[in-house]
């Protein structure tokens, strides 16, 4: 059953299907981190954003292998640590995260990661304010308790933390994806392994006070696309194919977009002319199947 469901998978994502994995046309901003000499966005590398696509870094963050070991070209991976903030970040008010509204639509951010260390703890990623002093979503890793995945809303002055009911090693690579559903006022976190079996007790979901997210706020300071930050003495994290959709997406979109890769295909817009296509026994397919270990 999962070389079938794999296979419908690929086919999906060759043909770029708007039904089954709307999620490719829904990409606002995309980082493959394929570049060795510069964390800017380049479409060269298949790389994306909507908005700016210029990076600026702290603490020298570097590159390194990434979840696609052995492609060619080299397929890299965002690495940083030290108890001194390491990063990339992107600026976020043209376009690079966008939803319908306030109190309406959503976004789905996903990466690959994973980290060391004798105890590993650090940050994977921020959209909104860098500081956490406005509207936000963080994701870190073993800074609520030991190894544990943590999504962490703040909506205004109120504010909601979301994580797996059990620890996950990250020793290896995980593909983790946050939602957030401003119109149902929801947020999921779901975690797959290496192989793209989703990890058991995900997806979690809570809810989430809603009463006007902007992470594009011209009022507020430093809204950003972060991915690094602050981690624990001697943890180190690597991110990969890090991506935002301007739209909630469902389980079965997520699952599909992490077959695809663990089949070896990297995320990709496509090209406008096939955003049209749809493969309706794909999407059955997908739609029944559901893996848990």
């Amino acid at each position: 059953m999962k070389n079938l469901f794999k296979a419908a998978a690929i086919v999906a994502c060759g043909i770029f299907s708007a039904s089954v994995i709307p999620a490719h046309g829904a990409i606002t901003f995309l980082d493959h981190f394929n570049s060795s000499s510069s964390f800017d966005i380049n479409p060269a590398n298949g790389d994306y954003a909507a908005g700016d696509s210029t990076a600026t870094t702290s603490n020298s963050p570097t590159t390194d292998t990434g979840f696609f070991p052995g492609s060619s070209p080299a397929n890299l991976a965002f690495k940083a640590g030290s108890t001194s903030p390491s990063y990339v970040e992107f600026n976020s008010f043209d376009g690079n995260i966008q939803f319908t509204g306030p109190t309406s639509g959503g976004i789905t951010v996903g990466a690959w990661v994973k980290f060391s260390g004798a105890d590993p703890v650090g940050r994977i990623f921020t959209l909104g304010s860098p500081d956490l002093d406005d509207d936000f979503l963080m994701v870190d890793y073993g800074n609520g308790h030991p190894s544990i995945p943590r999504a962490y809303f703040r909506d205004g002055g109120d504010s909601i933390t979301l994580e797996t009911p059990s620890a996950r090693s990250f020793s290896d690579w995980n593909y983790l994806a946050v939602t957030v559903d401003l119109t149902n006022s929801k947020m999921n976190l779901y975690l797959y392994d290496t192989s793209g079996y989703a990890v058991a007790g995900a997806p979690v979901s809570v809810t989430i006070p809603v009463s006007g997210w902007n992470l594009n706020n011209p009022a507020a300071v430093g809204q950003r696309i972060r991915i690094g930050g602050p981690a624990a003495a001697g943890s180190v994290v690597w991110v990969d194919e890090f991506s935002i959709d301007d739209q909630v997406l469902s389980s079965a979109q997520i699952g599909a977009r992490v077959e695809s890769m663990v089949a070896g295909n990297q995320i990709a817009v496509p090209e406008p002319a096939s955003m049209g296509l749809i493969l309706l026994g794909a999407a059955g397919l997908l739609a029944r199947h559901r893996k848990i270990r």
